[in-house]
């Protein structure tokens, strides 16, 4: 450990190098991803899970197979069956037997017979927000070094990452070694000079 003799004068630059030589690394702790708000991430983090996690609707509307939407048109529009266009909404799961989303404004419905007029032909993954689309998983999210956000947290928890290690706290010490700091009720007590 280096010291400083009394009174021995030293540069800042020496200063922070005595500093730096006599201060040990932090360590590292796990924590729930809720708990660690405006924390230092200790080492690099990577997604447990696709997000989305299934294929997901873009819009709201109906979910058909693309391939059935052939020729559909303005001029020549095509009906569908219920079980064949199925209602979904925004950021809805895709049933697996679909491959695309006709927006509501694309299509009319029979209130009666529940059949779904398109007016538009569609493409395989139209209006649908593929598996993984925003990260896959074993993606790297966040670096180490990184200090934890909330729109950071909110990344996590949504990649199924429910804990992560971060760097200790640090403890310091202050120690004054003047007689400038003094107790506050002394302070208080101390006549103020008068103003003007």
């Amino acid at each position: 450990m280096a010291l400083v003799k009394e009174n021995m004068h030293v540069t800042l630059a020496r200063a922070w190098e005595i500093l730096e030589e006599n201060c040990s690394s932090l360590s590292f702790e796990s924590c729930p991803v809720q708990e660690t708000f405006g924390r230092i991430l200790a080492g690099d983090v990577v997604s447990r899970r696709n997000v989305p996690h299934y294929n997901a609707s873009a819009m709201d509307g109906y979910a058909l197979c693309s391939r059935m939407t052939a020729g559909a048109s303005q001029s020549t529009p095509l009906s569908f069956a219920p079980e064949d266009a199925v209602w979904v909404n925004t950021g809805g799961d895709l049933p697996p037997q679909f491959d695309c989303v006709a927006m509501v404004e694309d299509t009319s419905t029979d209130r009666e017979t529940g059949i779904v007029v398109l007016a538009k032909s569609l493409v395989a993954g139209e209006n649908v927000r593929p598996l993984g689309e925003d990260v896959f998983c074993g993606q790297v999210i966040a670096r180490e070094g990184d200090t934890v956000s909330p729109a950071l947290a909110s990344l996590l928890a949504t990649a199924g990452v429910s804990e992560v290690d971060v760097l200790a706290v640090p403890k310091t010490l202050y120690i004054p070694t003047g007689d400038e700091i003094i107790p506050m009720e002394e302070w208080l007590s101390m006549d103020l000079p008068p103003s003007g």
